[in-house]
């Protein structure tokens, strides 16, 4: 932090962040105003989606004035970059639907889709997995990067480093793997399209959360 620069966020810095929301409110209000017909009956999805914006735009700024640095490179804002993208673009690709009425396979689609309420729903529980893992990572991220010694210093050798780095992967190598062969164990046959949604519902519930774990963990929950 530069010197000088007490806890917490300097007034300028939060009037800041309320002016840049205050706009962002603005232009959505602006936007239901002169497209109400649009506006109103999706409104199930449009709120959720809004909402991660919006907290997706306050972690941001409040992130850049708590490192006083480019954020960029946070892999904060990149996890939750990613977290607003499968929010956003699905609910948004939802919306579009409406507009492909001439699309032969449209009737098809809409029988295996969620109706707005159910989308809905499931947003706000993207919304919560947002603020959640924003809040926790602004809390624990600090406001500086701390500057450590050598590895000499804490009595370690690089290559006591590089044997400990090797180990660990080999261990979540090895993790995945199991993964992806317990996942393969625990399928049902896949002929049609709609079997890789279903391929897991004749498990009991202790085999579903089994294919759960090992879901997260194949697809990124060893890097946690």
């Amino acid at each position: 932090m530069p010197a000088g620069s007490n806890h917490g966020l300097p007034a300028t810095d939060r009037a800041l962040i309320s002016k840049w929301l205050g706009v962002y409110v603005l232009i959505w209000v602006i936007a239901f105003v002169f497209a109400p017909t649009f506006f109103t009956p999706n409104l199930p999805i449009l709120l959720p989606s809004i909402a991660a914006m919006a907290i997706f735009l306050c972690f941001c700024l409040w992130l850049r004035f708590q490192v006083q640095d480019n954020i960029f490179g946070e892999i904060g804002f990149i996890y939750l970059a990613f977290a607003l993208a499968y929010t956003v673009f699905p609910a948004y690709g939802f919306l579009t639907l409406d507009s492909l009425s001439s699309w032969v396979g449209l009737p098809i689609l809409e029988t295996l889709g969620p109706d707005q309420a159910e989308l809905g729903l499931h947003l706000w529980r993207h919304v919560l997995f947002i603020g959640a893992v924003g809040a926790g990572y602004l809390l624990f991220r600090g406001r500086h990067t701390p500057k450590f010694g050598s590895l000499d210093d804490f009595g370690v050798t690089e290559k006591d480093f590089g044997v400990t780095e090797k180990s660990i992967a080999r261990f979540l190598f090895v993790i995945i793997i199991i993964s992806i062969v317990m996942l393969w164990l625990l399928s049902s046959p896949v002929n049609t399209y709609l079997d890789n949604y279903t391929r897991y519902d004749n498990l009991s519930w202790l085999g579903k959360r089994v294919v759960t774990v090992c879901t997260v963990l194949k697809t990124g929950g060893t890097f946690v």
